[in-house]
């Protein structure tokens, strides 16, 4: 799930896809959400990489989906069931962050910007 704070407000657009399935262009508006689901194979290893833009917000990218990341039990973050992430904005550490329950978010700056 994915949910559009950008700091200028903007309509975020989206398009993510893994090795077999292209979700194509989704508009989200301002401080709305837009969610997909799928199953990860028996070899562990369906990622979905997102390309992200936004008026005056750049172009970056960012892998959403990696199973050795979100849906690990011994990775360095716990397994999501439900991966909420917020992209808010466009560079720093804290570019986009996964949130889980009452913890402090998980924040990555954009695969672009390493």
């Amino acid at each position: 799930i994915i949910n559009n704070t950008v700091q200028s407000k903007q309509t975020l657009n989206v398009h993510c896809k893994s090795d077999d399935d292209d979700l194509g262009l989704i508009h989200i508006p301002w401080n709305h959400y837009w969610g997909f689901r799928f199953r990860v194979n028996i070899w562990s290893t369906t990622m979905f990489r997102c390309h992200f833009t936004w008026y005056g917000g750049g172009s970056h990218l960012f892998v959403i989906f990696d199973p050795w990341r979100d849906d690990d039990e011994f990775a360095a973050y716990p397994a999501c069931d439900k991966c909420l992430w917020q992209v808010r904005r466009q560079d720093g550490d804290e570019a986009i962050c996964r949130i889980e329950g009452g913890s402090d978010p998980y924040c990555f700056p954009w695969l672009d910007n390493v």
